[in-house]
């Protein structure tokens, strides 16, 4: 999983989620809304409640599988 957020990696010494699951749930992998923050990021909501974090397009693109 390569969620950037704090709560998946972890902040300040302490392990984010990815660090305890092998597995996601459903419906942390189910998108429900996304909005574009200033000119430069997007902003995600999952449906588990979960919408921390800023996604710039630059790491997005870096993350994007090419062929």
């Amino acid at each position: 999983w390569n969620c950037p957020c704090a709560v998946c990696q972890g902040e300040m010494g302490q392990p984010g989620l990815l660090s305890q699951v092998s597995d996601l749930a459903p419906e942390q992998t189910e998108l429900e809304n996304i909005w574009q923050v200033g000119y430069y990021a997007i902003g995600l909501a999952w449906k588990d409640g979960h919408n921390t974090g800023i996604y710039p397009f630059q790491l997005l693109r870096r993350l994007c599988r090419t062929e």
